[in-house]
């Protein structure tokens, strides 16, 4: 904020720019919002809201992460390379642990999925080609903002249950749990539905490997063989 903000030596309250400074830090990518109050005699404010990351999208050949806001924005690109303790707990600073501690070194997707569950968001992978993200831009991708209404469209609950969800065209969108199970749900529409009739069919059937919700009054599913 120190870096982007730029005030007059001799600005007052009653002078200053507020929109000026909310126009700045607008610009980073990561600013949603700002919100500028003055409080006499000499105080002012500012507080900016940040974008909330809803997803992290796996770009495999670029070998490459990025965030993307709820609001449908690319936010940053991330360092594909993540360190976890035996517990997979990202481990932000090796030389920290005690001598004999057990770390392993993830890169490419398993890195990415570490990122994505640290944020508290979706990992993004099998994304189609042609995607170019940047910085602060809205997705203009089809087959992105597909996977946002998935990501924003599942109840936290769902959410809590998906490993990631594999985005190689719009109709061809399927959900991966953290089960096993995989799920195709192909383009975002009854989304709730969707949920709902996966949920009730995981309570009531055994073995579930695989489900198809496409058409969610007509879904199919797969239960592996036992013994």
């Amino acid at each position: 904020m120190e870096a982007v903000i730029s005030i007059p030596e001799n600005a007052t309250l009653l002078n200053v720019d507020t929109a000026a400074i909310s126009q700045s830090l607008e610009k980073l990518p990561w600013v949603a919002g700002v919100d500028v109050e003055r409080i006499f005699p000499h105080t002012l404010k500012i507080t900016p809201r940040e974008r909330q990351v809803a997803a992290i999208v796996y770009l495999a050949s670029d070998d490459i992460a990025w965030a993307v806001s709820t609001d449908g924005t690319w936010i940053a690109p991330l360092t594909v390379a993540a360190t976890v303790d035996a517990d997979g707990n990202v481990v932000e600073d090796p030389s920290t642990l005690p001598e004999g501690t057990q770390t392993t070194e993830l890169t490419g997707v398993d890195a990415a999925l570490v990122l994505a569950r640290q944020a508290g968001a979706v990992l993004f992978t099998d994304v189609a080609g042609g995607v170019s993200p940047v910085s602060g831009a809205a997705v203009d991708s089809d087959v992105i903002t597909a996977g946002l209404a998935y990501a924003t469209g599942f109840s936290a609950d769902f959410l809590k249950q998906v490993k990631d969800i594999s985005l190689p065209s719009v109709e061809a969108i399927s959900v991966h749990l953290t089960s096993g199970v995989e799920v195709s749900v192909g383009a975002p529409d009854n989304i709730e539905t969707k949920e709902r009739v996966v949920t009730r069919l995981l309570e009531q059937e055994q073995n579930v490997t695989y489900i198809n919700v496409r058409t969610p009054d007509a879904y199919t599913f797969r239960s592996a063989q036992t013994g």
